[in-house]
């Protein structure tokens, strides 16, 4: 009882995902608002978090001026300087995607007259197609944020290495800090 309760153990802190924590949660210059939160998908896919990092991004334009947020504007630094860029939303559509499936198959069947074997090749329909409409839905749209408006939306980096423990995002030149810990 005693080694199945520690192999329970093991299992379920072998299973716990990275969950990351924003130490500035959001930054305000020249009436640009940016907040950055972190484990805040409560959509569908329910374990998106497996496959890649997602933030949400919201920029609030207080100006008088249109503010412009392009992708190359916003991206990841870890402490040893590699550079994490963001993924297009469908990018990520893809890693959660299936495979397709075929095969041969053997029957045995009857005719009415005379009986006999045959065989058949067939093919395997692809499993029915997994739709995640929230992933592009819910994704950040870069581009212009206008006087008065706001922008708010996911913004998806590749899932970090477990070395990693913490990040600098980088959005427009404003900088968060992120410290990694245990779900």
């Amino acid at each position: 009882m005693r080694r199945l309760t520690v192999l329970i153990l093991i299992f379920l802190t072998s299973c716990a995902t990275t969950t990351w924590k924003v130490e500035d949660p959001s930054q305000v210059s020249n009436g640009l608002v940016i907040s950055v939160k972190t484990n805040s998908w409560d959509y569908s896919p329910s374990d998106l978090g497996s496959y890649v990092l997602a933030i949400l991004l919201e920029v609030e334009n207080k100006s008088k001026e249109a503010v412009g947020i392009r992708r190359e504007d916003v991206f990841l630094l870890d402490k040893e300087g590699n550079q994490y860029n963001p993924l297009q939303p469908g990018d990520v559509l893809n890693m959660l995607r299936g495979g397709y499936g075929g095969g041969i198959s053997f029957s045995i069947g009857y005719w009415s007259h005379p009986f006999g074997l045959w065989w058949s090749p067939y093919y395997a329909f692809p499993p029915s197609e997994r739709v995640y409409p929230d992933i592009v839905n819910r994704a950040f749209t870069f581009g212009e944020v206008q006087p008065g408006a706001k922008m708010k939306g996911f913004v998806y980096f590749p899932k970090m290495p477990e070395d990693v423990k913490d990040l600098t995002l980088n959005v427009k030149g404003y900088k968060f800090k992120l410290k990694a810990g245990k779900d």
